[in-house]
Order: C-alpha cells, then structure tokens, then sequence
C-alpha cells in the first residue's frame, strides 16, 4: 500500500479522503523541516499546506516519493523543470 505524510494542518476530510483512495497516510502536522527530512523516506507521496515548504533537501531525501500534493495554490515545491 502506498503511503502518504500529510505535513501540514489539514482536515479530517482530507486524512479520510486519502485512506479512501486505498492510501496508507499519516498526519503529522507541525514537523521542523530538518525533522520532515529525517521522516520523509519511504512514503510514497507527501501533502503539504502553506506552513510546510517542500524544499529541494526535503524532496532529495524523498527517495521513493512519486507525488507531492499541495492543498493551497500558494507555495510550490523546490524543483527545476
């Protein structure tokens, strides 16, 4: 099963949602990014508010990540196309 970090607050809604897409996700609001860094590997998808940055060290130690799901239009993740 795939498993997602949910790093920012977010409602139970979204928890519910994405256990009904058959995703394993977690919720840990609040993590510092250098504990996110640590946290990150193994999940499959990372989901993110404005209070979490998905920084180019936060996505390079996401090694298995294949998705970043951002809820705000806001902020983007630190990636070069």
């Amino acid at each position: 099963m795939a498993r997602v970090l949910i790093a920012d607050s977010m409602s139970e809604l979204a928890l519910e949602t994405f256990q009904s897409w058959g995703l394993d996700a977690d919720y840990e609001p609040g993590l510092a990014p250098e504990e996110l860094v640590r946290r990150i590997e193994g999940y499959d998808g990372l989901a993110v508010r404005s209070a979490t940055k998905a920084t180019a060290e936060i996505i390079a130690a996401a090694e298995t990540i294949a998705g970043i799901a951002e809820h705000t239009g806001r902020t983007a993740p630190d990636v070069k196309t």
